[in-house]
């Protein structure tokens, strides 16, 4: 029976630095695809309720903090290897008027 991971991510950048530049993302992303089933976090928490493993290593991957370069950076990667992830959003930073960006990489 295989292990279950859960990667979790912060920034996918066009530049190299601290956060994750978005080529290495697009890598790894072609990796997990590659070697890995990728799931849902609710998939995951089907494998705990049911006390299963399965049977080819699985990951679920997910975004801390909602930044819009994960919108603009990694959904479009994760679209391309047809992979799931979750982004988990800082509740106080969402904005309770309406507000229009230019466009998505106005950030």
């Amino acid at each position: 029976m295989a292990e279950v991971f859960v990667i979790y991510y912060h920034k996918i950048l066009p530049r190299f630095g601290f956060d994750v530049f978005y080529k290495t993302f697009d890598l790894e992303m072609k990796i997990l695809k590659s070697f890995y089933n990728v799931v849902s976090l609710d998939e995951i928490e089907q494998y705990i309720k049911e006390d299963k493993r399965p049977n080819k290593p699985t990951v679920a991957i997910t975004f801390d903090d909602g930044y819009v370069d994960n919108f603009v950076y990694a959904y479009p990667i994760l679209k391309k290897h047809g992979l799931k992830a979750i982004i988990f959003t800082i509740a106080s930073r969402i904005l309770q008027k309406d507000f229009v960006r230019p466009t998505l990489f106005d950030y």
